[in-house]
């Protein structure tokens, strides 16, 4: 992505690290756009399924904004939220003025088994180089500037 956005003279900037959430992301990325006196256009962030559920059970945010570590663990069924969250996601992008792009989609186009060995590490949630690479083909050919 970076090297696409090199190639039309845009900067992109890969502010990720393992264990993040989305109340994670939003901080990090104001941050550094205050930090370097950016003014961000757009921005993408891919939630991969350890995210969805690292915010569901293992960061919030404290009354003073900070984010906290939850200490206590309670059972969640990421497969089932997002069945139940998807929709949402679309209508809250769409009140918003904001694009989203269901980069989950493109996983399903092959068979379950093809697809896990393909474009996720084993034993894990987190993409292989060809997942990181089918979902970024997939946001280009969202009409995305890339």
């Amino acid at each position: 992505m970076a090297c696409e956005a090199a190639r039309e003279g845009k900067a992109a900037s890969n502010l990720g690290v393992m264990s993040f959430s989305p109340v994670i992301y939003h901080r990090k990325i104001k941050a550094a756009a205050e930090k370097l006196g950016l003014r961000q256009t757009e921005g993408y962030i891919f939630l991969d399924l350890s995210d969805i559920m690292d915010d569901a059970i293992v960061y919030h945010e404290a009354n003073d904004g900070s984010v906290e570590m939850t200490t206590s663990y309670h059972w969640f069924d990421t497969g089932q939220f997002l069945l139940g969250n998807f929709a949402t996601f679309r209508l809250w992008a769409a009140s918003r003025g904001v694009r989203f792009v269901d980069g989950f989609a493109p996983f399903f186009q092959e068979q379950p088994d093809v697809a896990l060995r393909k474009y996720f590490i084993q034993g894990d949630a987190h993409f292989t180089p060809q997942g990181h690479r089918l979902l970024f083909e997939e946001l280009r050919r969202s009409n995305s500037p890339f």
